[in-house]
């Protein structure tokens, strides 16, 4: 991994996922059919929050720096924590400008690389405060939602007919759907290191059939089961990944 992931490598990366953006704004403005109204637009920006939201942004640049410091400092003898910082300035820029966030870990790594860290530490810090991240959302998300966050965007934006309380819920939906992924790729690695690789081979048939037994010959198939429900029996239910055998396994 660490001879495949180069600093090289992930520059050019970083390059690509950039024009891949630029590209992606240009088409907007060309499906949109109305550059003249897209440049007015601009010029109705209240400055003042703009300059807030810079502000907020610039915590998000600082706490991922802090975050890499903290999770690279238990493998890695003092690492800067200037170059952490800065690493996680450059990772929350990037994923600001590629697609879907794209660029935001090759850009962490790089950076970190470039302060000294093993390119080995800067993959598997950036992993780690990744599966924090996530972890905060999945938590934060639903909880925000409990207490009416975002109800009144509901009338506002249009983004190909959906408003902009669609796209919160989407995206809250795609962070959980993640969250889970990760947490049945952890538990089911910790199986296979604690007991072989027969149980989670015989989970990963029986989870395999729950996504696509549907599509089996008669006899044995199913009704079709949706992701919500296969995520709500993974992770949420008390017979899942979090539930009763977990709850006894943990306290007695």
């Amino acid at each position: 991994m660490a001879r495949l992931l180069t600093p090289k490598l992930l520059l050019r990366g970083f390059e690509i996922f950039l024009v891949a953006s630029l590209l992606g704004f240009v088409a907007t403005f060309v499906y949109g059919d109305d550059l003249s109204a897209s440049l007015a637009a601009l010029g109705r920006l209240e400055w003042p929050w703009l300059l807030v939201g810079i502000g907020l942004a610039s915590m998000d640049w600082i706490g991922g720096g802090l975050r890499l410091w903290v999770v690279a400092r238990h493998i890695f003898p003092n690492p800067p924590l200037k170059g952490m910082l800065l690493a996680g300035g450059m990772g929350a820029w990037a994923a600001y400008v590629t697609p879907l966030n794209s660029g935001a870990g090759p850009m962490t790594m790089y950076t970190m690389r470039r302060y000294g860290v093993p390119l080995p530490v800067a993959v598997t810090s950036t992993l780690m405060t990744f599966i924090a991240t996530i972890l905060f959302f999945g938590i934060a998300g639903p909880l925000a939602i409990l207490f009416g966050a975002g109800r009144s965007l509901g009338t506002k934006g249009n983004v190909l007919g959906l408003s902009l309380y669609d796209l919160f819920l989407g995206s809250l939906g795609v962070v959980a759907g993640i969250g889970v992924l990760l947490i049945v790729i952890v538990v089911f690695e910790a199986s296979r290191r604690v007991m072989g690789p027969a149980l989670p081979i015989i989970c990963g048939l029986f989870l395999a059939y729950g996504l696509f037994g549907q599509y089996l010959p008669e006899g044995l198939a199913h009704r079709d089961y949706g992701y919500d429900q296969i995520v709500s029996q993974l992770a949420l239910g008390t017979e899942g990944i979090y539930g009763i055998a977990t709850l006894v396994s943990s306290t007695y």
